[in-house]
């Protein structure tokens, strides 16, 4: 059984959101129904003599750990007991990748400094780790 550090600080959650960052980046995105078109109908496959096609290099995928999604899954249910200007902060922060708080700046949080910015999202992780702490981690997970 994998077990997260029980009480969660700020500085935990934190590293949390940047896995949990990383793990949503690499989770396949949602297909559309099987619904079968005409073009769908008939696969062509190269031939063996086509080179071009067997020649290209395979990226390595990189597949979450089993820590990853669990940490993935706890972010995701810790935020349902954040409030709404919280969990927009934090999202914006921290999805679909890490971004400074600079870059926050530039992205529709103009009328904040980005020190500002830095103090109110330290604010919204302390009072997400607060409800977390008060209700017990083993009831997220």
């Amino acid at each position: 059984m994998i077990e997260l550090k029980d009480p969660v600080s700020v500085s935990d959650l934190d590293s949390f959101l940047g896995i949990a960052s990383f793990v949503d980046s690499k989770l396949q995105p949602v297909r559309p129904s099987k619904m079968p078109m005409m073009f769908h109908l008939l696969d062509v496959m190269p031939e063996k003599g086509d080179h071009k096609y067997y020649e290209k290099d395979q990226k390595p995928r990189i597949i979450p750990t089993a820590r990853q999604i669990l940490i993935y899954d706890f972010i995701a249910s810790a935020m349902l007991i954040a409030e709404p200007d919280d969990r927009e902060l934090v999202y914006a922060r921290n999805f679909p990748r890490r971004k400074s708080f600079r870059e926050l700046k530039k992205h529709g949080w103009l009328h904040w400094s980005h020190t500002t910015i830095a103090n109110k999202y330290k604010t919204a992780l302390f009072a997400i780790c607060t409800e977390i702490n008060k209700v017990g981690i083993k009831n997220f997970i």
